[in-house]
């Protein structure tokens, strides 16, 4: 009984332990890559690779500090190394997007260009247009590809076929701003066709509605408005017509019992 107490005793003490733990080595992983990155800056790379990796054997599933550890690799001469911890990282963080660049200006210090452009492709596709490191990474892209016909008519290929999405993308953005604008100058016209009809401005409203339609054909509502317009603008017409026909019949009648007055 005594012994089962113990071992729970011990289990739950190191279940209590173990964030601890895992806490400080997070901690001691940023110290230690800080101290890294400080020998980095004063170019003493061994020391700096020496706390990287201190760093990276607290934390194996870190991204950056294997990039940070890969690229001290890489200068110190370490060619292998340095091209295996790039990958490492890579496969630990396919979005840590530093180290495509890093790994791409190192094998086209290789001589290794197929596979530089491939990265720096991977770290311009990825990155912000106007990121500085995005736009170093084309650069250097652009210097890769042209020591390789074969990639040059590649890079020259996507950059046509880039231009082009563009061109579409600009014709389909000012499509749409035509048809916004054609959408409101409609509903313009056929707000200002109702209220004339409602006002019995039959003239301005047969103009502004026939705009609507034109604007819009397949607005039933504009051409049933516009229908109703244009037969109140002929009953008016017709109305006047008939007054003044009216008036003409009064006028002659008028005149003939003058004319009958004068002749007595």
């Amino acid at each position: 009984m005594k012994k089962t107490v113990l071992v729970i005793v011990l289990l739950l003490t190191a279940l209590f332990q173990y964030p601890a733990a895992a806490q400080s080595d997070e901690s001691d992983a940023v110290d230690s890559r800080r101290q890294g990155f400080a020998f980095q800056e004063q170019g003493d790379y061994s020391k700096a690779l020496f706390y990287y990796l201190r760093a990276l054997a607290l934390q194996p599933g870190n991204a950056a500090i294997c990039n940070d550890a890969a690229l001290m690799q890489e200068y110190v001469g370490a060619v292998k190394e340095a091209e295996q911890g790039y990958l490492k990282a890579i496969s630990l963080d396919r979005d840590y997007l530093p180290v495509y660049a890093n790994l791409g200006m190192f094998y086209s210090k290789q001589g290794q260009y197929v596979l530089a452009a491939k990265y720096l492709r991977q770290r311009v596709e990825r990155g912000r247009p106007e990121d500085p490191w995005t736009l170093q990474a084309q650069e250097e892209l652009i210097k890769v590809c042209k020591k390789v016909p074969a990639l040059e008519a590649e890079r020259l290929r996507a950059q046509a076929e880039e231009l082009d999405n563009k061109i579409v993308q600009a014709k389909d953005k000012m499509k749409r701003s035509a048809e916004r604008n054609r959408s409101l100058d409609f509903q313009t016209a056929y707000q200002s066709g109702l209220d004339a009809l409602t006002s019995r401005d039959f003239s301005k409203a047969v103009e502004a509605l026939e705009t609507a339609v034109m604007l819009n054909p397949r607005s039933n509502g504009a051409r049933e408005a516009l229908r109703r317009a244009r037969f109140g603008k002929e009953k008016v017409l017709l109305e006047s017509q008939s007054v003044v026909m009216q008036m003409d019949d009064k006028n002659r009648s008028v005149a003939k019992a003058l004319d009958s007055y004068s002749s007595q």
